[in-house]
């Protein structure tokens, strides 16, 4: 608009029109790519604006946290925002465009039922138990958070960061996540991942809404190499270790989440769904699709690798032997089999025995119903 004079004079009808298209994907099973990363207040906070700044817990709107807030979620600094094609930054510019098109924006999420809605869910008290129909019922929640000016030439004026908790996926800086991870925690039973979600202005009972439920991780091909071939104890530092930690606390019931794992080698067009090949821009009904400012995936499941069922296939032995070694190309589905192969024995045995033994049954746990692969649409 800056660089169109006349677009105030445009018909009303037209202008709308226009501030319509301008707004993010909000179609059922169309997830949002958000990145934050992580802070701890023994961490040093970003004050400067080419460092991240700093979202406001609920305790009030703030530039760092404090001993009483302890985590809280970042968005990058001046210096990186063009890096950050994060999808809250799609339709960012309607919050400070004009007053007409923050009513558009306003409208189209519906933002006041959703207000109204979070307002009730706080005084009365509702936690969301894990999958409680009442959330299943929010899915579209909607949640605006006041966030720090991020360039040097806007006067300092906040914008309306936007949500959705339940069907937006979550990528989580994983150096600062690990950080934070390794700080005390204040809780008695020593989880500090509960811990981060609850405090997070987008996450926490204390926001009104239930923890994230979608995490994504960007594969990375070498974490294939040298893996050991029948040890899945992996140092929690390395993203493969720290996605086995988020595998246990699923089978230990501490959360409720699924895990997504981005394969920049796969296209939709390239994988096979039964004897059809899936051709580029088609989308299975119920194939949920993943999108930031510049890129769109889609939902590839196993990505047309179904051999997770024993027995193993020798051949397909001797495959993931090659892809460990190095010599066949990197795929997240072998990570996910190779995950299978290792934990889905020893994670059902913790799923079926909690630490009460007394009436306990026999539950299994598969690694890939809790992990999928995606892949690009286009």
């Amino acid at each position: 608009m800056a660089s169109f004079h006349f677009f105030p004079d445009l018909p009303y009808e037209l202008r709308h029109q226009i501030w319509q298209q301008a707004i993010r994907p909000s179609a059922k099973k169309c997830s949002g790519i958000q990145h934050f990363s992580i802070l701890h207040s023994n961490m040093k906070s970003g004050n400067t604006a080419s460092k991240p700044k700093v979202l406001p817990s609920y305790r009030g709107v703030s530039t760092s946290c404090d001993k009483r807030t302890a985590f809280a979620a970042e968005i990058p600094g001046a210096e990186a925002i063009e890096a950050n094609r994060s999808a809250y930054m799609w339709d960012a510019g309607l919050w400070t465009a004009c007053w007409e098109s923050r009513q558009i924006i306003l409208r189209h999420w519906e933002m006041k039922k959703w207000s109204e809605k979070r307002r009730k869910f706080l005084s009365d008290g509702i936690t969301f138990g894990w999958g409680e129909e009442m959330w299943r019922e929010n899915q579209d929640f909607c949640i605006t958070i006041n966030a720090p000016s991020l360039t040097t030439n806007d006067g300092g004026e906040e914008w309306q960061l936007m949500v959705r908790p339940y069907e937006d996926a979550f990528y989580f800086d994983p150096s600062s996540l690990v950080d934070a991870l390794k700080q005390p925690s204040p809780l008695p039973y020593d989880d500090n991942l509960f811990e981060i979600m609850q405090q997070l202005p987008f996450s926490g009972v204390n926001y009104g809404c239930q923890p994230v439920q979608h995490f994504i991780f960007d594969f990375d091909p070498n974490w294939l190499n040298n893996l050991p071939r029948w040890d899945a104890h992996l140092d929690s530092d390395s993203p493969q270790g720290f996605i086995i930690d988020l595998l246990w606390k699923l089978a230990r019931r501490e959360t409720e989440f699924h895990i997504w794992l981005i394969d920049r080698s796969l296209r939709q067009s390239s994988i096979k769904n039964g004897d059809k090949v899936l051709p580029t821009g088609v989308v299975d009904d119920d194939a949920r699709v993943f999108y930031n400012c510049d890129e769109e995936f889609v939902d590839l499941g196993k990505a047309g690798y179904e051999h997770f069922d024993r027995p193993w296939m020798l051949r397909d032995e001797k495959k993931l032997s090659a892809a460990l070694a190095r010599e066949e190309n990197g795929f997240a589905g072998w990570f996910i089999w190779w995950l299978a192969e290792n934990l889905n024995e020893t994670l059902s045995e913790v799923k079926s025995y909690p630490d009460k033994f007394d009436d306990s049954t026999f539950e299994s746990f598969w690694v890939e119903d809790h992990i999928s692969i995606l892949g690009y649409r286009r």
